[in-house]
């Protein structure tokens, strides 16, 4: 009797110490925290940097396509087929590749497209050209990019950043169509044990969803 007791005791005192080791494990350092912000705000203003030069025509096709090439790599799967943790069904998930959604001052709703084909309609490499309906394009940073708060999920974690973007269509040296749209994108953060014994975290972007669109000239 006293062995089982003692064994009970010694599996309960087991599990509470593996419970607070994954507790102290998914916490993260104010420290931490802020270097995660930053890094996470890097790569969104890398993609909207990204996306200035893609449909800068004044660069040349070369420089054009690197761009495009650079853009996605900022992206979970770089634009291709990935799988991530969903912790709400506790299963992991298959992507097709990332996703994000458009939308337009003239139609109520939004759309939803992989992300990379929607870089294709901007700048096709290709083919050196956009397929829309414009002779020039100008995506430019609107505002500051927001981070919210990391939270672990599964084997890593994530955030929501917050920005917006303005865009311009012109025809024959005329602006076609404007607006200026607010978007959040989902954001992953990984850790990566490297051989030396060191970690390193690494940040990528998710989808892209559309919270508002506002007409930019009236």
């Amino acid at each position: 009797m006293k062995n089982l007791k003692y064994f009970i005791s010694l599996l309960v005192l087991c599990i509470i110490t593996t419970n607070v080791q994954a507790q102290n494990e998914s916490e993260l350092t104010e420290s931490q925290k802020r270097e995660f912000r930053l890094r996470v705000k890097q790569k969104v203003e890398e993609f909207q940097n990204g996306l200035k030069k893609i449909v800068n025509n004044e660069l040349s096709r070369k420089a054009r396509t690197e761009h495009v090439a650079n853009t996605l790599q900022l992206f979970i799967g770089e634009g291709e087929k990935y799988s991530y943790y969903d912790e709400e069904l506790d299963r992991r998930i298959e992507s097709n590749g990332v996703k994000m959604q458009t939308s337009s001052v003239n139609q109520e709703r939004t759309q939803s497209q992989l992300l990379k084909k929607y870089i294709y309609k901007l700048y096709d490499p290709s083919t050196g050209k956009s397929s829309l309906p414009y002779t020039k394009i100008q995506i430019d940073s609107a505002s500051a990019v927001r981070v919210d708060n990391i939270y672990k999920v599964g084997d890593h974690y994530e955030c929501v950043a917050y920005f917006a973007q303005k865009f311009i269509g012109y025809r024959d040296g005329k602006v076609w169509y404007s607006d200026k749209t607010g978007k959040k994108i989902r954001c992953f953060i990984r850790k990566i044990d490297l051989p030396t014994g060191e970690a390193l975290f690494e940040a990528k972007l998710g989808d892209i969803y559309v919270l508002y669109t506002e007409r930019l000239f009236r």
